[in-house]
């Protein structure tokens, strides 16, 4: 059982050291709190209760002595936040051949149109102008919002 509480520890603290969030350090010294238990004793109800003591004091440690909030809140992107942002073209966008393209912003894939019919070739750096319906319209040059 104590193999258990060390690999949930392990896996809270990667967790909370990828995202930094004080839920998963509450959750790791809980485990750790729990493992130490199983050394002492091993009857399965004294370790949940140590589980569930040790998280709830951390919980109310970073929420009413450190005043932190126990997950981040992310703030939401609205289209107009894309504005301007740096873009690299994933598949190219020839105004001749084809109507749209693909672009690459933050691990997302974005339908792109050109502003001013310029040729993007697969690599190129580009520039959010615009943003309506499901496209993204890009230029070369970093420009302020474009009124379609």
């Amino acid at each position: 059982m104590s193999l258990f509480w060390v690999i949930l520890a392990i896996f809270c603290f990667f967790i909370q050291w990828y995202y930094k969030d004080k839920i998963f350090v509450a959750l790791f010294f809980a485990t750790f709190a729990t493992f130490v238990t199983t050394i002492v004793t091993e009857n399965l109800a004294l370790h949940i209760i140590c589980f569930y003591l040790c998280f709830i004091v951390l919980s109310l440690y970073f929420k009413i002595v450190k005043k932190s909030p126990l997950l981040r809140r992310l703030k939401p992107t609205t289209f107009k936040d894309l504005v301007g942002k740096s873009v690299t073209v994933a598949q190219p966008i020839d105004p001749e051949k084809f109507h749209f393209g693909l672009i690459k912003l933050g691990g997302d894939t974005w339908a792109a149109k050109s502003i001013n019919n310029t040729l993007f070739k697969k690599g190129d750096t580009a520039y959010i102008v615009a943003v309506k319906g499901l496209f993204v319209y890009i230029s070369e040059q970093k420009k302020e919002e474009y009124h379609l």
